[in-house]
């Protein structure tokens, strides 16, 4: 037999044992760092993360609040108007009645504002996310057991 043919046991082990290596390496590092949710935390205040979800939640909740509002204003108009034979004037008045006393999208946007902050957002995504994590580790840890 060869040299060659000798050695290559040892090369394919050699080979193994560097793929083995490598992975290692990937896998400490991932728990190291994207398995861990302090990083994640961090990575998303560093990246803006939690201005750009607070931007898009206060847009969709703006526009939500606006549908809402526009509908409650079309009920109270109808309920008001019925099938009664009003005037015009008299339709008026109870369109600006109606329009009085719900808020305007200005009004709407404001509140949004004042109520979802970035703050809020960050607490809530950052306690969604420990959440996850903490029943990922839990369902790994069950997983292992079985």
């Amino acid at each position: 037999m060869s040299d060659d043919v000798r050695m290559t046991p040892v090369y394919l082990l050699g080979f193994v044992l560097i793929v083995v290596l490598l992975l290692a390496n990937v896998v400490i590092a991932a728990d190291r760092t994207a398995l861990q949710s302090e990083h994640t935390v961090e990575t998303f205040g560093d990246e803006s993360v939690y201005n750009d979800v607070t931007d898009i939640v206060q847009a969709d909740t703006v526009e939500r609040v606006n549908e809402t509002v526009e509908e409650q204003k079309q009920q109270r108009r109808e309920s008001r108007i019925g099938n009664r034979d009003l005037s015009e004037r008299e339709r008026e008045l109870i369109e600006q009645r109606v329009n009085e006393t719900l808020p305007d999208r200005g009004q709407q946007e404001q509140f949004v504002e004042e109520s979802i902050t970035t703050g809020f957002v960050e607490a809530e995504l950052t306690r969604n996310l420990e959440t996850i994590y903490l029943a990922t580790v839990r369902e790994s840890r069950r997983s292992r057991r079985a």
